[in-house]
């Protein structure tokens, strides 16, 4: 099994989790950074050229060959790090509060949550370690539904194993399980859903960094169907090893009669968001799969 399989591998990730429930930090942390390297250095990996078109893209395509192979080994250290981390404080829970930084955005979804104001949509953004954020916010008693993927690997269902394990409820986007989560909206829930997660076979292309990108639409649809404000939520690694929630405000989408342009108008508002939060530190942002393909021969 080469190294390119870490992220989709159950084999992987089983042994991941189990090597990070012995392995402290002083010495997890500097393997994960090779594993890094080691993958940085084969840039024949489907993983590195997704990350290098992604980065390049956010730089408006201004970032020389040394600079984005940088880039590219920082955005790969995030990853391996993440890996390492979510498995180490899924062993210890009682440490996992003390890495999550209290801030208004977390006491703004709690506050939500326990007054009684309707459903909300959280729009996740998958920068530096989100899916160990969102396993701290469940821990700390948060009662949310998390939306995933309509189609499961073998190795994203074994993590949602370990994630139900510790308090979540995941749902797979399938459309029988959209309209549940439209109930559940309408009943006053939280759903978090990713947003800039690039799907193939989409409908709709909206425009991200000023190009058409392979990103979803669902959360549009999620939200006005089931008539519930959005937010838009991140969490950015801090000098000091924490993490720190940021947001936007909760806004409401709007309503159009031409259903295209509701669509794109309103997903192209929150990836307009989305870029700003992204921009704060690029080589946070973990996506991996390209999110432009047509523009691989163009960097190449």
């Amino acid at each position: 099994m080469g190294l390119g399989n870490l992220t989709n591998s159950r084999k992987a990730g089983v042994l991941a989790y189990y090597v990070s429930k012995f392995l402290p930090r002083r010495l997890g942390y500097p393997l994960a950074d090779r594993i890094a390297h080691r993958l940085a250095s084969d840039t024949q990996l489907a993983m590195v050229q997704g990350i290098r078109l992604n980065q390049w893209v956010l730089s408006r395509c201004n970032l020389t060959e040394d600079e984005l192979n940088r880039s590219v080994l920082a955005v790969l250290r995030n990853i391996t790090r993440a890996f390492y981390e979510q498995f180490y404080y899924m062993h210890r829970p009682e440490q996992l509060s003390l890495k999550i930084v209290d801030n208004d955005v977390f006491k703004e979804i709690i506050s939500w949550e326990k007054s009684g104001r309707g459903g909300l949509l959280v729009c996740g953004l998958h920068m530096s370690s989100f899916d160990l954020v969102y396993q701290a916010i469940t821990m700390m008693g948060l009662k949310t539904i998390g939306l995933s993927l309509p189609e499961e690997s073998e190795a994203i269902a074994w993590q949602h194993k370990l994630r139900r394990k510790a308090g979540g409820e995941i749902i797979p986007a399938t459309m029988a399980n959209l309209k549940h989560v439209i109930r559940r909206l309408q009943a006053g829930e939280i759903v978090v859903t990713g947003i800039d997660r690039p799907m193939e076979n989409l409908k709709y292309h909206p425009r991200f960094f000023d190009l058409p990108a392979h990103l979803p639409v669902h959360y549009v649809q999620l939200a006005l169907a089931a008539k519930v404000p959005v937010l838009l939520m991140a969490s950015f690694r801090q000098p000091d090893g924490r993490f720190e929630l940021t947001s936007s405000e909760i806004f409401t989408l709007q309503n159009k009669t031409d259903r295209k342009a509701e669509l794109m108008e309103n997903a192209e508002r929150v990836l307009d968001l989305a870029e700003k939060i992204i921009l704060k530190a690029p080589e946070q942002w973990t996506i991996f799969h390209p999110i432009w393909p047509e523009l691989a021969s163009s960097l190449a």
